[in-house]
This record gives C-alpha cells, sequence and structure tokens, in this order.
C-alpha cells in the first residue's frame, strides 16, 4: 500500500497551493519526496519520515523557487533521514530567464547543488520533454520536465523548467506550481 502526505493542506483554492511539499511512501519506508516546501512544511515533512521511521528518501525538486526548494536544504541537514538521490532541473537553465529574481534563484540552486555533492548525493537531470521513469521500493513515478525553450510558451519564468510527476499505480499527478496537463497528456503516459 503506498501512503501519500501533503502537510498544509487543505489549501484556500486547489489550483495554488504555494509551497508544494509532499512525500509518498510504501510500508517498507521507500519514499519520494516531492518538494520540501519552506521551514513549516519541510518541517512537517521530516516529523512525519520520523514518526514512519522513514529513514531514506529520495528527492524530486519540481523547480528552482524559494517556497519549492528550501525543503532540498532541510532534508539535507537533518540528521537520521538519508537523502539518497536528487531529480530536479538542471540550475543552468536558470540563466537567461527574465522573471524577476531568477539570479538569487541561480546563486541558491548552486548552493544546493555544491552542498548536495559535498555531501556525496547523486544529482540526476531529466531530460526535458521525455518521462523518466523512478521505482524506489514500490513507490513508482514517471517525471516529466518541461523544455525552459519552447515556442508556445513564454520563455522567461523558472516555472517553464518546472517537472511533473505521475504515479501510475496511483492516477496521482503532482508538481511544482504549473501542471502542464496539456503536454504531459500529450504524451499518453502509460
Amino acid at each position: 500500500m503506498i501512503t501519500i502526505y501533503v502537510p498544509g493542506l487543505p489549501q484556500k483554492t486547489y489550483e495554488y497551493r504555494r509551497g508544494d511539499a509532499q512525500i509518498l511512501h510504501d510500508e517498507k519506508g521507500n519514499a519520494i519526496v516531492i518538494d520540501g516546501g519552506e521551514a513549516d512544511l519541510s518541517n512537517k515533512l521530516i516529523a512525519y519520515c520520523r514518526n514512519k521511521k522513514i529513514t531514506h528518501v529520495t528527492y524530486i525538486l519540481t523547480h528552482w523557487h524559494i517556497d519549492h526548494d528550501a525543503g532540498m536544504k532541510s532534508f539535507l541537514d537533518v540528521n537520521g533521514i538519508c537523502v539518497d538521490r536528487i531529480y530536479c532541473p538542471p540550475p543552468g537553465e536558470l540563466q537567461g530567464l527574465q522573471e524577476s529574481g531568477v539570479g538569487e534563484d541561480y546563486a541558491r540552486a548552486q548552493r544546493r547543488i555544491s552542498q548536495a555533492k559535498s555531501l556525496g548525493k547523486t544529482i540526476v537531470y531529466p531530460p526535458a520533454g521525455r518521462f523518466t521513469d523512478i521505482t524506489v521500493g514500490e513507490v513508482k513515478c514517471r517525471i516529466w520536465r518541461r523544455s525552459a525553450r519552447r515556442a508556445d510558451q513564454n520563455d522567461r519564468e523558472v516555472n517553464n523548467t518546472s517537472m511533473q510527476t505521475y504515479f501510475p499505480d496511483l492516477w496521482y499527478l503532482s508538481g511544482g506550481d504549473m501542471i502542464d496537463k496539456q503536454d504531459f497528456l500529450r504524451t499518453k503516459p502509460g
């Protein structure tokens, strides 16, 4: 059985949840964390992991906005929970974007990646426009990463590099601030 825990719900609206943070895990403690939110949400995720005796996680960062990536730092700094692998958009894709604050996003992304590498973590940059399959115990998901430079979309925002996660066994779609449902559905996920 797979359990989904999303701290901070219910929110005021379904379409907008600031700093998504969630964990999906099986009964043996195999877990995937999607984003970590800012301090209040990452603290809830970490407390949940400790309560459920989850000691290893695979971490998926959907995009490099601070309300999503602050949780990565929290998980890298915490004792007793090991981040085995990190899936994230390449920080280099932030260069050249025009969104306000993107310079800080890039600098912070570089610091997060440097910290993770110094701790010996495996960093995976899924290719854009294709699925990357992940299996952690009984938890299976497919990551879809949007391309930062698409002709049909304003290419100025960090969200344009965002990743979505699809859990086919659960019919569960999650990720970032903007789920690109049209692109996702065009791929006809399994």
